[in-house]
């Protein structure tokens, strides 16, 4: 799919050893009394989460840019037709301007010539 998988899994196990009295712990602490203890920890599947979120971040990248690609290109046709039509509708004005001018020309020594 994209850079990141969902199929994958990691487990870690850290063990280590803190000897300490209840006296010592301050603040925000989780103290657990006797010896041997084994204290579990899970992120509850946040980091899985978190690597499908940052999936779907990536593919909706790639949609939008596909999309903003999409729509460029559709401005730029738009813009060629109209400089195309307006190019058209220029050379148009020009040929009746011309045509009415020679007319005026022609208008104008005919009533010249028939004085």
């Amino acid at each position: 799919m994209g850079l990141f998988s969902s199929s994958k899994s990691s487990t870690s196990n850290i063990t280590t050893t803190q000897n300490t009295g209840f006296s010592d712990v301050s603040g925000p602490a989780i103290a657990i009394q006797g010896e041997g203890n084994t204290l579990n920890l899970t992120d509850q599947g946040a980091l899985d989460v978190a690597s499908r979120i940052a999936e779907q971040s990536f593919d909706a990248i790639d949609v939008s840019q596909a999309n903003a690609a999409e729509a460029i290109g559709q401005a730029v046709e738009a813009v060629a037709e109209s400089a195309r039509e307006e190019s058209e509708n220029l050379v148009g004005n020009f040929k009746t301007l011309a045509i009415m001018g020679i007319i005026g020309w022609a208008v104008v020594g005919f009533a010249k010539a028939v004085k």
